[in-house]
């Protein structure tokens, strides 16, 4: 079961002479577990008339329902596999390289205090080397 999680934290640029795409999700994300479980992921973007969906996925948990379905999207499915949606305008399909949580303890003050204020997950970090790009 493939699911969909809303994130902003991101970044892309090139590490161990490949192209990689990181994300940051926290372990109180019901994604988490699936990032654990599985080699790929897939970072997609939407147009901005798209904002009213991406606000649904991202106040929606996949715990309690098929949120993709109540936002109205249309999964399709890469080469390998992972999920990607129709009304994206640009899908990157990554191969999970490495994932690690952040250390508390090497956090500023200020960072740790976020956390405890946020009631989050402290965030893992996944790096995937990039292996597709689609563009519309």
């Amino acid at each position: 079961m493939k699911k969909t999680i809303t994130i902003s934290w991101g970044s892309i640029g090139e590490l161990w002479g490949k192209p990689i795409f990181i994300v940051y999700v926290s372990t109180s994300r019901y994604t988490h577990k699936f990032m654990e479980e599985n080699d790929y992921f897939t970072v997609t973007h939407f147009p901005a008339d798209m904002r009213k969906q991406l606000s649904y996925l991202g106040r929606v948990s996949g715990r309690d329902e098929d949120k993709v379905a109540g936002a109205g999207l249309t999964v399709e499915f890469t080469d390998l596999g992972n999920p990607i949606y129709a009304e994206a305008d640009l899908a990157i399909e990554c191969k999970k390289l490495y994932g690690q949580q952040f250390d508390a303890n090497l956090m500023p003050a200020e960072q740790r205090e976020w956390y405890e204020k946020t009631g989050l997950g402290i965030h893992y970090m996944y790096i995937g080397e990039i292996v597709h790009v689609w563009k519309k």
